[in-house]
């Protein structure tokens, strides 16, 4: 059974103008593989939720939104208002699961120490605590578009720079789908930024990417993929059966699930990741230690803990 997704991998994308930050020392630092998972910033110059405009392209349109962001000055030294600012944006997802935002990629961080830049992180419309409405009908998702995400990074820019005075040169920074945000953010506002790196950026959306699964598949091996296989069409055969579906959710600690495709989804998405994180190995050990459906049961769950809490032990380990 095939779902459709946008899968975001492959291509990177560097785009700079030539008043950025000096030199193949700049290149070098951004395209560097950072080998941390997260960073952790402490020193904060403030955090909270800005007042953004829900609509940008209707001025008579007053409605606001709270957009959560978050100011690091860790690395920046005394001279904020010149530092250098990597301007972090979160994508379709909450930004951290800490009010404070204060837990980044570890190569956000790296790029900051390098830099002595500022580190501002900005929650992406919709997604996280930056969400303004509860319900998800059409009337009210049509807000949600990269174009109006754009200018609400452009907003708050603005913003900061004359609340906070930060007035160094700004770097907008993101992987996957705000790796393209960033890229589109440096075309569409070269004013505001010297430059974007835009890790994995997304430039063709491809709705049945099934060369990924395939690379999925082999990266799992013949003898995982198989065990994967087989609990999948016990999943697969349960989604018809009210009692089996609410047996399979609790088995995958997915009772909030109601759509069966998700809980498919949700543990295609976990092989997925383990693959393209480097954690196949362990992902299989742990398919491979119990029967298939318990197997990857604990692979998924596993896999889902370390995505959602990085660099943190799994239940098992801790």
């Amino acid at each position: 059974m095939s779902y459709s997704r946008f899968i975001l991998m492959g291509m990177s994308m560097l785009l700079l103008s030539s008043q950025a930050l000096a030199s193949s020392h700049f290149f070098s630092l951004f395209n560097a593989t950072s080998r941390e998972n997260t960073g952790r910033l402490e020193t904060s110059l403030d955090s909270g939720a800005y007042s953004q405009k829900l609509n940008h392209f209707d001025p008579l349109d007053s409605r606001t939104l709270s957009e959560r962001f978050a100011i690091y000055t860790d690395f920046a030294g005394s001279h904020l208002e010149s530092a250098p600012v990597v301007y972090y944006f979160c994508g379709e997802w909450a930004c951290t699961e800490s009010d404070r935002l204060s837990q980044v990629p570890g190569a956000i961080a790296n790029y900051a120490r390098a830099l002595s830049a500022v580190v501002v992180v900005i929650e992406h419309r919709y997604y996280g605590q930056s969400k303004p409405f509860q319900d998800i009908s059409p009337e009210h998702m049509k807000y949600l578009s990269y174009e109006q995400a754009l200018e609400d990074f452009s907003d708050f820019e603005n913003y900061a720079k004359e609340r906070y005075q930060l007035r160094g040169k700004w770097i907008a920074v993101g992987g996957s789908y705000p790796g393209a945000l960033s890229a589109y953010f440096r075309a569409f506002h070269p004013e505001q930024v010297v430059g974007a790196l835009s890790s994995s950026g997304v430039v063709k959306a491809i709705t049945a990417f099934e060369s990924y699964d395939k690379k999925v598949a082999d990266a799992l091996g013949p003898i995982c993929l198989l065990a994967v296989q087989n609990a999948t069409h016990q999943i697969e055969a349960s989604l018809h059966d009210q009692n089996r579906f609410q047996s399979m959710k609790t088995l995958f600690n997915a009772n909030d699930i109601t759509d069966p495709p998700e809980l498919l989804e949700l543990i295609a998405n976990a092989a997925d990741s383990a693959v393209q994180y480097g954690l196949e190995s362990s992902f299989c050990s742990d398919v491979l230690s119990e029967d298939p459906l318990q197997g990857l049961s604990k692979a998924s769950q596993n896999i889902n803990h370390l995505l959602a809490h990085p660099g943190s032990p799994s239940d098992d380990e801790s």
